[in-house]
């Protein structure tokens, strides 16, 4: 999928974007939501708000139909629609026609010429109470519908409020249309149950206040547990779920890292996004974007991280001013400090800039699946975890979702 060379004086394989055979790319419609969690920049529409209510021009900014027409020249596997929300804006049907190219032939017949895939990030508050001859016309355009949780129903409602129950209404409407992945972000964050936040401290955890110190995540509200809970209860309905690190929050300590990993690994219908993750498992993979992945903005800016935000080419260039832009951004990235002396520094290439996964990465302690086994507990259960039963859930999960960090 990319032609590779050895860049003069650090032996550094060099990834180079192709247009011709890009995996993927994130489009962001707009950033207006309905929503406002915590932690997010984003504003409101103009005017009525409401499923498929909003008219383009109730946005600052609306993605150009031309803009997405230029995606079909690019044979992408999968176009994954972010937002704000989406289900928002009455021309997302119309955005997932362009993509797919369905075109009406003369005898009434809806074709597709394209085998774009599609992916929709969604908080589900706008399709929850549809029903299904709402749904159904935009849902059938949708090959991945993705529902954004934050953990269980409590972490849930402390980042993005009481849509718990509305996610999964929405998700049981869902999975009789298309296929239905959940989303969501982890990061370090307990609970004594007196309700005083806890502090990791030694592989535990310690209540400052009630001056105790707990080893047993049962026994105490922990973000990254009531996350496996979650996960599953959704692979047990063969629901998939991708987790990533929540932006804003410290990387997970490195002990506490290792073990999300390895249990994570042993669950079938899973996948964390991060680059590190992947490593661990001793696949060997390097972040895509810019060289297997392109995001499009509204204004019709292209980036190749879309959790930086940073802008390097225009879609309305022609393509040899796009991969030079985007071959020039992979080029300036360097190797981080703390990844000097890691055996996978040049594949993993300190994994992912905006979680900063690599200043506690596992990884530079040669804690991988790739160099021993694991007994990791999980509750009030041990399970053994190696490289090949990784591996073979991580391909069970590729089988059912598309992946996008």
């Amino acid at each position: 999928m990319w032609s590779t060379e050895w860049s003069t004086g650090n032996n550094r394989r060099r990834y180079r974007l192709n247009l011709g055979k890009i995996r993927d790319c994130v489009v962001y419609p707009f950033f207006e939501c309905n929503l406002r969690c915590r932690g997010c920049f984003v504003s409101k529409p103009a005017g009525d708000i409401g499923f498929l209510r909003s008219h383009p021009e109730a946005f600052k900014l609306h993605v150009e139909p031309s803009h997405l027409r230029r995606l079909n020249d690019w044979n992408l596997k999968i176009v994954t629609i972010l937002g704000g929300e989406p289900f928002l804006s009455e021309a997302l049907p119309d955005m997932l026609r362009i993509i797919k190219r369905e075109e009406i032939t003369e005898a009434l017949e809806i074709i597709r010429l394209s085998n774009t895939k599609t992916s929709v990030y969604t908080n589900s508050t706008l399709i929850y109470d549809k029903s299904r001859e709402e749904l159904k016309p935009v849902l059938e355009l949708i090959d991945y519908l993705t529902i954004s949780i934050e953990g269980d129903e409590f972490w849930t409602r402390k980042i993005r409020g009481k849509v718990w129950d509305k996610c999964m209404k929405a998700l049981e409407k869902a999975r009789d249309i298309t296929n239905v992945v959940l989303r969501s972000s982890y990061w370090n964050e307990a609970y004594c149950k007196c309700g005083n936040q806890l502090d990791y401290i030694n592989g535990g955890f310690y209540c400052k206040k009630c001056r105790r110190f707990y080893d047993d995540w049962n026994e105490i509200k922990f973000q990254l547990g009531d996350l496996l809970r979650v996960i599953d209860w959704a692979n047990e309905l063969d629901i998939p779920v991708e987790v990533a690190p929540r932006l804003g929050k410290p990387p997970l300590p490195t002990e506490m890292a290792a073990w999300f990993y390895a249990a994570l690994s042993t669950k079938k219908l899973a996948d964390n996004l991060l680059p590190s993750y992947k490593n661990f498992l001793g696949l060997k993979i390097t972040c895509p974007a810019g060289w297997n992945r392109l995001v499009l903005y509204p204004d019709g800016s292209l980036g190749a991280c879309q959790w930086s935000y940073e802008k390097i080419a225009h879609i309305e260039w022609d393509d040899d001013l796009i991969t030079r832009a985007a071959n020039a951004w992979v080029e300036k990235k360097r190797l981080r400090p703390e990844c000097y002396g890691c055996k996978y520094a040049d594949v993993c290439y300190s994994s992912c800039r905006a979680a900063m996964d690599y200043l506690t990465c596992p990884l530079r302690k040669s804690k991988t699946l790739e160099s021993e086994s694991y007994n990791v507990r999980i509750g009030d259960e041990i399970f053994h975890t190696t490289k090949a039963i990784a591996v073979r859930n991580l391909k069970l999960a590729a089988k059912v979702k598309p992946g996008v960090c």
